[in-house]
């Protein structure tokens, strides 16, 4: 078993530029509705200027609705044994298409030399605003 760990996903709204907040329930007037969706990714575990791929997709019942998004990562130490430095980083799908009201998944996985070490999610609703 690796070491390195997502801790945990958490969709974020960015409507604020200067503060991210957590995200449950994206409200919207109409469906479909486009949109670029931010996300962030704390982990634990990870080796210092070791690089690592994360991975991510947004699913619907079990379907992708979006190509996966990708990033490389290389932990800096601020303080601490760097073979267990935590880190966390913003990441997004750009111009993402939301069609049905629901609980979607996003979806991370942590890898290193093409092997998966840890995967982890978080859900978020999409719900239409009713008049």
């Amino acid at each position: 078993m690796t070491k390195e760990r997502i801790a945990y996903v958490m969709p974020i709204n960015t409507d604020d530029p200067d503060k991210s907040t957590p995200l449950l329930v994206y409200d919207v007037d109409e469906l479909p509705v486009t949109e670029d969706f931010h996300f962030a990714v704390f982990m634990l575990g990870l080796t210092e200027g070791e690089p690592y791929w994360l991975a991510a997709q947004i699913i619907y019942e079990d379907n992708p609705i979006h190509k996966e998004t990708g990033v490389w990562v290389k932990a800096k130490l601020k303080f601490g044994n760097p073979d267990d430095v935590a880190a966390s980083i913003n990441m997004h799908f750009e111009r993402c298409v939301f069609d049905k009201q629901g609980n979607y998944l996003i979806k991370v996985s942590l890898m290193k030399d093409g092997e998966v070490l840890h995967e982890n999610g978080a859900y978020f609703r999409i719900s239409l605003n009713e008049r």
